[in-house]
Order: C-alpha cells, then sequence, then structure tokens
C-alpha cells in the first residue's frame, strides 16, 4: 500500500521474521511480544513488550511494561523515548553526534563513556560530540543507562 508516495506494508506475525531495507522507517506497535530491529529508524509504541535494536538511526517511541536495549547511531534530527514502565539500556554507537535530556522520576539513571555535561532546565543533559542530534528521553518508572 502506499500513503502519500511511500511504500507502507502491514504485518501481524505471531513467530517469524520481516525483512525491510536499511535506513527503513518502521512503524512499530507491538503487544506482549519480542521484536528485533537492525539498522531502521523506530517508531511507535510497544505494550508488554521487549526490543532490542541493533545500530538504530533514529527514535521516538513510547514504552510501557517493557525494555529496550539498543545500539543507536544519531548524527541529526530529534528523536524522543518515553517508558512508563520498564527499562531501557541505550548505547551509541561511535560517530554519533548527539545531546541528550534525560529525566528519570522513580528508578536509577546511569551515564557511562566520555559524555560532557550541559547545563539544563527541568532535567540533566549530557553531549556527545556537537550535539547536533537531540534525544528527550523520559522514565516514569524504571531505569535509564547511557553508554557511549
Amino acid at each position: 500500500v502506499l500513503e502519500g508516495g511511500i511504500p507502507v506494508y502491514r504485518v501481524s506475525l505471531g513467530e517469524g521474521r520481516l525483512r525491510v531495507p536499511e535506513g527503513a522507517e518502521v512503524l512499530l506497535l507491538a503487544k506482549g511480544s519480542h521484536v528485533e530491529l537492525a539498522g531502521v529508524l523506530l517508531k511507535g509504541r510497544a505494550l508488554g513488550a521487549n526490543l532490542e535494536g541493533d545500530g538504530l538511526l533514529g527514535l521516538d517511541l513510547a514504552l510501557s511494561g517493557g525494555n529496550l536495549e539498543a545500539g543507536l547511531f544519531l548524527r541529526d534530527g530529534e528523536h524522543r523515548l518515553e517508558v512508563r514502565a520498564g527499562n531501557a539500556e541505550l548505547r551509541f554507537l561511535p560517530g554519533s553526534d548527539l545531546e541528550v535530556e534525560a529525566q528519570v522520576r522513580l528508578g536509577g539513571l546511569e551515564v557511562a563513556g566520555p559524555w560532557r555535561q550541559v547545563a539544563a532546565h527541568g532535567g540533566r543533559r549530557w553531549s556527545l560530540g556537537e550535539g547536533k542530534a537531540k534525544l528527550g528521553a523520559r522514565v516514569a518508572m524504571g531505569n535509564l543507562e547511557l553508554e557511549a
């Protein structure tokens, strides 16, 4: 199906494998599942799901009752992660150039690697490189780990 000139594939898998081109934008709605992704821009929602990402090129995700473990390569653009209940472990790959604003209400925040802490308004901010990409990460209940 074409939507706005962009190919859109709607798939429901109980168990299986789906290949998408590297660099594609994946709009995900995962419920009670385990999903592994590589080399894509990830957008969507996950409810009671565990997500694993390798070399993700973008992130715009709401996670509730699950976990995200991902390696990201972010160099530009706006990115977002909201976790209601769960854990997120984000590893930023070499060459990433970003600024992260992180807020954790109830849980832990760990930051490891060559980050520079930047003055922030309403949260904590860290920068890698010039900070060209922006990531807002908010966790209501759970843990957030940032590693570079």
